[in-house]
């Protein structure tokens, strides 16, 4: 018998007479009750990181089952990971490097970051799998807790960290902690620290369960805590200090990155996303929102 816990009210809810919907729907039903849970709790509270520890590995246990995926069904993709390389190339090739990634989730770009001569691979995540776990051992120099981003950031030295890199991660982080968590970061970082983040885009969505139950250009319910327009993801590098010096471009299957001092080619795609996310017609607006990286982000630290 497969049983799961639920998060909230401790229930056993058998799961193996359940249909692919019926588990979809669970999913759906307790993510959106957690989701609330957690914002209801201080920031930065035990409560409110316990709760999002058991939320994720409740779901992902349910995923697990129902998408049919060999294990959990997150993590960073390919085209990203080769950016943050791209990025690592720049500058003293023969100077050590330290890149810090926050949601390593199956460790996909921690394997092959970590390989890179001269870099220091750091991250976290709230749930750490038992495939870090591997990695870890076969990489002594690697460093990851299994914790929330600002309790691990407040354990790295100040200005020691060359590249910050986070893949679908931000979105997931609860909006009052935000300020803080960013103010922290900013200090983590070495002047000239590069910051790399997708986030995915609010126009597009809802990409978290939710977007199985509402239509497109809903806000997300679930544990999406923060889409993010590209104007408001410019906004928030910012006013917290890192200016967006690139702009990220889709070449093919890939991603490179064009530099934007002037903040130009930024304020371009900022006000054809306007332009855009006007259009009535729902299936047209998607279309065209899908034309332009419009929730890839590269800033430095000013």
């Amino acid at each position: 018998m497969n049983i799961l816990i639920s998060p909230i009210d401790g229930k056993e809810i058998d799961i193996d007479s359940m249909s692919r919907k019926q588990l979809r729907d669970l999913h759906y039903q307790e993510e959106i009750r957690m989701a609330e849970l957690i914002r209801s709790y201080p920031p930065f509270s035990e409560k409110r990181r316990k709760l999002l520890h058991e939320g994720y590995a409740f779901v992902e246990s349910l995923k697990l089952v129902y998408e049919e995926v060999g294990q959990g069904s997150f993590g960073a993709s390919n085209a990203s990971v080769q950016l943050v390389c791209s990025l690592l190339q720049d500058g003293d090739q023969g100077s050590a490097k330290v890149v810090y990634e926050a949601g390593v989730g199956l460790g996909f770009a921690a394997k092959v970051i970590a390989d890179i001569p001269n870099v220091q691979f750091c991250g976290c995540d709230v749930e750490i799998l038992p495939v870090i776990r591997d990695i870890l051992n076969t990489h002594s120099d690697m460093r990851v807790n299994e914790d929330t981003l600002y309790n691990d950031l407040m354990k790295m030295p100040d200005g020691s960290i060359d590249l910050f890199y986070a893949d679908n991660v931000i979105e997931h982080m609860i909006p009052d902690e935000i300020p803080a968590t960013f103010k922290l970061l900013y200090r983590k970082m070495k002047r000239g620290g590069k910051l790399v983040l997708m986030i995915p885009n609010r126009y597009t969505g809802p990409h978290d369960v939710t977007q199985y139950y509402l239509s497109k250009g809903h806000r997300a319910t679930g544990f999406h805590f923060m889409e993010l327009t590209y104007a408001e993801g410019i906004s928030l590098g910012i006013k917290n200090g890192f200016w967006p010096s690139y702009i990220v471009k889709q070449n093919g299957n890939m991603l490179c990155v064009k530099k934007d001092y002037l903040l130009l080619k930024n304020s371009m795609r900022i006000l054809k996303e306007f332009l855009y996310s006007k259009v009535n017609n729902v299936s047209i607006r998607q279309e065209l929102l899908s034309t332009d990286v419009f929730g890839a982000y590269v800033f430095q630290k000013k």
